[in-house]
């Protein structure tokens, strides 16, 4: 077979056109993205390093244990920076990129009572601090001072700077700072001497050490990462805390970067400790998009509700392959969990995951999580399959080679290199997109993997496996094709692809404004249902997950020396890998018209039922042709007879045999059970009363030989009750055996009626002696009027929905309130009204009724 038909050539341009997107993608991406303009010169540990450089310079500390360290950034102003077009600033800068340590800790060198946490100690990307907070209970100590601040103070003020007048000075504001209120000693003499002014309500002398926070604050910025913004101090507070004295000063920038202009907080104490440090960056407007959350949450709950249906339906018709459905459910609920698990870890440290209170709640969301993921992938699943395999049953062609554990085969291989054309033309037409509208931002609305999750690489690929597989099973192997199969038109998928993605938007990379948004997701919605259209399912979930997983992992290669740069390598090896397995395939896999088909249990489940439906339909047919085609006239008697099966078959039997112009064999019978077993031995009872009844004219002799013959043929347990007799017209007698079936109601034409119950055996409960010991034949004289009703148990014992018998005494009262109606008429009227009785219970026997009427009026056939 060629290797390369027209299709196959259209499969290799794609793939060649995919690749060109994606380099265009790879190489334009950073002239969008506000990523694209930021380099991480230092890694963690070396930032942390100079952190700790830094704080130890500052007198804060000795050496101290990091538990977690986060690379975090300004949203709002990153956003407000990057709808500046062309995206041209520098972000070292100005530090809208920044790194956050959450926790640090040292031991007490005294007392091992444990550790002091510090919150937000930030620093630039150069490991720069530029923020910080230090708990007010390290400076109780009298020794808590920088002397090297105090004399950075004194030289700007101008103060006396011997070793004497330092010393004194340092003394007396440690002292001041941690002194209760209104008990200044050495310190108040000092600043008494100095001339200073002591205000009893504040408990401060107002003029010195505002003057030293002033400078104190200049001291630290110059070894922060502020120190090229020129800040002034605006305004400095005094006030007291529960512990210490602090002063507070309020800093705005002299200049502005990139047309912001920040202020800083700073609280210094008196002996020139550094307590805190915090910026104020400006903020930019939220985009108002809840409206559209509205409508997201709207369709999810619509869908979820109309899925669930499909789901009930489905699995009532027994049209879902379940096995499969439960395999991707339990994988389902150990994958989701795993991510669950990576980001709470990542959060709380594994060592701290071992405590009580933590374990719990880990378990308890790793629970909740797989369990309800594993339920929603399981009705996604069976869903999909199901309505695929009706409605377009070849889009799952490579996916069921692959569940059969064919891998070596061609189909696979072009359906992976389909998958890096879809994914890759996707990022393309995106980086096209944006390069032709005036987009305003765009943007990760989040942190980095690296700072969310252990093992960012593994949360990546499975997230981006996730989302790929929610999203193309619910929009087109279950919507698309359902709307497919409805209309007929092929056009419909891409129109619902386009509104799936408008809606429901995937994209971890967000596009301002909202409208642009919509378009551009749309335009992707499109594209994707286009080629669902020209490949399959496996090539379509496949391109979706790579192009999902590029802009995942777009901080791995858009930021210098990023984090998450293995997550982007190790995506990048399994694209490539991909890419080789998909050629490798292609050229050395087996043929397509060599491999089998798959057909999954439910649907040979269902062609069975089928062919056992339509067998039974035949033999349903079959056996109405047993029943008399039409009623032999006798004059002078009224005959009409009807036979409902509780199934498709039943061994219910009635027969007329005519016997010449003046006498009609006449039979009812039921064998016991239903179904098509039942109706087998009807069949063998028509053919020996057929073949008998023109010979032997003694109904008790009659039943006598089919009872032998019965018992010899029939399986043990399996019998007939049945009543045969001789209908005379012109001596208006009705000779009859009874083997043990319902007696025979008689209603006279004056309103008083009999049973006739004669004694009998059913056919093959007993030997040939037997039975004609135990069955007697009876000969009746009929009278005119008289209305013979002969039927079987599905008649009398039929239930209403309260589980209650229609009844002898019931039909007894009816036939006799009809009895001047013609046999067709109470034959109806029966029926209708045992119908009416049953209402909405099930019938579970079969009906069989025979009506014979004395009717002067009946004339003689021709």
């Amino acid at each position: 077979m060629q290797l390369f038909t027209d299709r196959r050539y259209r499969d290799i341009l794609l793939l060649i056109l995919g690749l060109s997107g994606l380099i265009w993608f790879l190489t334009d991406l950073d002239e969008h993205h506000p990523f694209g303009a930021l380099d991480i010169p230092y890694d963690e540990d070396e930032v942390v390093s100079k952190i700790d450089s830094a704080l130890k310079n500052w007198g804060l500390l000795e050496p101290y244990e990091v538990y977690q360290i986060e690379l975090k950034h300004y949203e709002s102003l990153l956003e407000q920076l990057s709808q500046r077009r062309p995206l041209e600033y520098d972000l070292e800068d100005l530090p809208v990129y920044y790194w956050e340590l959450m926790e640090l800790s040292r031991l007490d060198e005294e007392e091992e009572t444990g550790s002091v946490s510090y919150n937000n100690i930030q620093a630039d990307l150069r490991g720069n601090v530029i923020g910080l907070s230090v708990p007010e209970r390290i400076y109780v100590d009298e020794g808590a001072l920088n002397e090297e601040a105090i004399r950075y103070a004194m030289m700007a003020l101008g103060m006396e700077l011997d070793r004497f007048a330092s010393d004194t000075l340092a003394t007396a504001l440690a002292e001041f700072q941690n002194m209760e209120r209104n008990n200044l000693g050495t310190a108040g003499k000092y600043f008494r001497e100095q001339g200073e002014e002591f205000i009893p309500r504040s408990g401060y002398f107002t003029s010195v050490v505002s003057r030293l926070a002033e400078k104190y604050s200049s001291y630290y910025l110059e070894r922060s990462g502020w120190k090229d913004f020129a800040f002034r101090a605006d305004t400095v507070f005094l006030m007291e805390t529960t512990e210490v004295r602090v002063a507070q000063v309020e800093l705005t920038a002299g200049k502005e970067i990139m047309g912001v202009r920040p202020s800083l907080t700073i609280e210094v104490l008196p002996a020139g400790m550094i307590k805190s440090m915090s910026v104020s960056l400006p903020e930019a407007a939220a985009a108002g998009n809840s409206v559209m959350i509205d409508v997201r949450l709207l369709a999810v709950l619509i869908f979820g509700a109309w899925l669930i249906i499909i789901f009930y339906l489905r699995i009532k018709a027994r049209a879902v392959d379940t096995q499969l459905a439960f395999i991707i459910a339990v994988l389902i609920g150990f994958l989701l969990p795993g991510v669950v698990a990576l980001g709470i870890l990542n959060s709380i440290g594994v060592i701290n995951a071992f405590q009580s209170d933590q374990i719990f709640r880990l378990i308890i969301l790793m629970g909740l999580s797989g369990a309800g993921g594993s339920i929603a992938f399981f009705v996604l699943t069976a869903v999909s399959d199901s309505v695929t395999r009706q409605y377009w049953a070849e889009k799952l062609r490579t996916w069921d080679l692959i569940r059969q554990g064919w891998f070596k085969n061609k189909p696979t291989g072009w359906a992976l290199l389909g998958a890096i054309a879809v994914g890759a033309i996707m990022a393309g037409a995106w980086q096209l997109m944006l390069d032709l509208l005036p987009v305003q931002s765009v943007g990760f609305n989040g942190r980095l993997l690296n700072d969310d999750y252990l093992f960012p690489s593994v949360v990546a690929i499975l997230t981006s496996v996730l989302v790929s597989l929610a999203l193309v099973l619910s929009l087109f192997l279950i919507l698309s094709n359902q709307l497919f199969g409805l209309t007929g038109k092929k056009w419909v998928i891409p129109l619902i692809g386009a509104v799936g993605f408008s809606i429901f938007n995937v994209n971890p990379i967000e596009i301002q404004p909202l409208s642009y948004e919509l378009l551009i997701n749309g335009i992707l919605g499109f594209l994707l249902g286009y080629f669902y259209i020209q490949f399959d399912f496996l090539s379509v979930a496949g391109g979706y997950f790579i192009f999902y997983g590029l802009m995942l992992s777009a901080s791995g290669w858009l930021i210098g020396n990023s984090p998450d740069s293995n997550v982007f390598l190790i995506f990048m090896i399994l694209l490539v890998s991909m890419l080789m397995s998909g050629i490798f395939l292609t050229y050395k896999g087996t043929e397509r018209e060599e491999l089998p088909d798959y057909v999954p249990d439910y649907i040979e489940d269902q062609a069975k039922e089928q062919r056992v439906r339509q067998e039974l339909a035949i033999a349903r047919v079959v056996q109405e042709t047993f029943l008399p085609s039409k009623v032999e006239r006798l004059k002078g008697l009224d005959i009409a007879g009807i036979c409902k099966p509780a199934q498709d078959t039943g061994g219910d039997y009635y027969d007329l045999i005519s016997l010449g112009s003046n006498r009609t064999a006449l039979a009812i019978g039921d064998v016991s059970g239903k179904g098509i077993k039942a109706a087998f031995y009807m069949t063998f009872t028509k053919g020996v009363l057929h073949s008998l009844s023109a010979i032997i004219l003694s109904p008790l002799e009659l039943l006598n030989q089919l009872n032998r013959l019965f018992k010899e043929n029939a399986t043990r347990g399996t019998f007939i009750s049945m009543i045969y007799g001789l209908l005379e017209a012109d001596r208006r007698v009705f000779t009859f055996a009874r083997a043990g079936h319902n007696p025979i109601l008689v209603v006279h034409e004056d309103g008083s009626s009999e049973w006739l119950n004669s004694k009998g055996l059913g056919i093959g409960v007993a030997s040939s002696d037997d039975f004609i010991r135990h069955t007697e034949e009876v000969e009746y004289k009929i009278k005119e009027g008289d209305v013979i009703v002969l039927y079987t148990d599905g008649v009398t014992e039929m239930m209403d929905p309260g589980g209650r018998f229609y009844g002898e005494e019931r039909l007894r009262q009816l036939v006799n309130a009809i009895k001047e109606d013609s046999a067709e008429q109470i034959l109806k009227k029966i029926t209708g009204d045992v119908r009416e009785f049953k209402g909405t219970a099930k019938q579970h026997d079969d009906m069989t009724l025979l009506i014979i009427k004395a009717d002067a009026r009946v004339e003689a056939p021709y």
